[in-house]
This record gives structure tokens, sequence and C-alpha cells, in this order.
């Protein structure tokens, strides 16, 4: 029986789907082509990633109404898993903001460190991998890699 590989993605990753013109994303899109093709692989999407691209969308919205982007985020969110915050959760998330915060990691900037800290903590629970860009914000609390890293 083949083991299921879950994999929680960034919000830097998710915004490479959602907003395909912002980055050169030819061979990230192969990359999630192939990945996404195999059966063993379940694409997970927290719920504070969820926030964090949500409110972006509707802000450029809100500027240009003919903006689809929440359109095309409705789309993705139907090929993944959507992961509810649950009270361990946040429990865990604090507790890893706060060794961050009193090792003297670097957090850059708080509302990052927050998001990030939710993210592993749901990581954590699940026993899955965080896909990123942003390997350092993640590296030491929970199993991660780059998109490029992953095969």
């Amino acid at each position: 029986m083949q083991t299921r590989k879950r994999l929680i993605l960034d919000t830097n990753v998710v915004s490479r789907v959602i907003l395909p013109a912002a980055k050169d994303n030819t061979s990230f899109a192969c990359w999630l082509k192939s990945i996404s093709q195999r059966p063993e692989v379940d694409f997970l999407l927290s719920a504070a990633v969820d926030y964090e691209i949500r409110r972006h969308l509707i802000c450029k919205f809100l500027k240009d109404p003919n903006f689809r982007g929440v359109q095309r985020f409705e789309e993705f969110r139907k090929r993944v898993t959507y992961l509810p915050m649950l009270e361990q959760d946040w429990l865990k998330a604090c507790s890893i903001w706060a060794n961050k915060k009193h090792s003297g990691k670097p957090t850059e900037n708080d509302e990052s460190s927050d998001l990030d800290s939710v993210i592993a903590a749901q990581a954590l629970r699940l026993e899955a991998t965080v896909v990123t860009e942003n390997v350092k914000h993640f590296h030491g609390v929970v199993t991660c890699c780059h998109w490029q890293e992953y095969s």
C-alpha cells in the first residue's frame, strides 16, 4: 500500500497558480501538472493561506471590477483539500511563534511570521510537507521544501 503524501501549499506557491502572469511560471506549471497527476499526493490549502490570498484578491477586485482572481481562486480550491483551523493548531502556532521569537530567529514582519506559524502547526499535526518559496520561514520547525526541489 502506497503512503499518501500531504503537501501544504504556502501562499507564494498558491499565488503562482492564481496570478500566473505575475511571474515566469512555465517551469512551475509543468511541476504542478506532474505532481498533481500522482494519485498518492494530496494538495492541502490552509485556512491561513486562504485568508492571505483571498484578502489580496478582494483588494484587487475593488480596484478593478473586471479582475477575475477570486473566480480563479475558487476554481483552484475545488482541486485541493481545505484545512480549517483547529484549536490545537492555534495553540501550536503560538508556541512556534514564541519559540522563534525567543531564539532570535528572524521572523521578518510579524504578519508573515504569524501565518507561517499557523501553516507550520497544521503541517505538524498532519505530518505534511510545506511546499514554499521561503524555506527559511519553515526550516527547523516542520518538513518543508522549495517547490522546485519536490519530485
